[in-house]
């Protein structure tokens, strides 16, 4: 885990920002960083968690990425993790290494500093709920 010193002022709040982002299995939105934090008794404004997060975003201590177009965070360490999206009940799951490769990229003087990746799918507890990924529609009553 990345364990840098927060950049700017070092505030109980951005402290614990980013704690509860070393802390996560994946990337969270500023909502669900925000909603832990109260959940933990904090009065912190939404307002105050997205500051927080685009400072440690710009200066390189978080990744910032999208999760079906919601920006979500992660600590920005050496081994970097792409995940995979239910589209029904929105888990999240990790998967195994990254399938981009640097020298994928076409143009050969092209320096790779970056990239995201989304993974939408049906994950295998909902697949095994419905009938081949699809829902049945409800059955009208008598």
């Amino acid at each position: 885990m990345d364990e840098r010193k927060p950049p700017g002022r070092s505030t109980v709040t951005r402290r614990a920002i980013l704690d509860i982002l070393r802390n996560s299995m994946r990337p969270l939105s500023a909502i669900e960083v925000h909603g832990i934090l109260r959940a933990g008794g904090g009065r912190q404004s939404l307002s105050t968690v997205y500051r927080a997060l685009d400072s440690f975003t710009e200066t390189g201590l978080l990744i910032k990425g999208a999760l079906e177009d919601v920006a979500h965070y992660q600590i920005n360490s050496a081994k970097h993790t792409h995940f995979a999206v239910c589209t029904r009940c929105k888990s999240v799951v990790p998967l195994k290494g990254c399938p981009l490769k640097p020298a994928q990229v076409a143009d050969d003087g092209f320096e790779v500093r970056g990239h995201s990746l989304e993974v939408f799918g049906i994950c295998g507890r909902c697949r095994g709920s419905c009938n081949n990924g699809f829902v049945s529609p409800p059955r009208a009553e008598k």
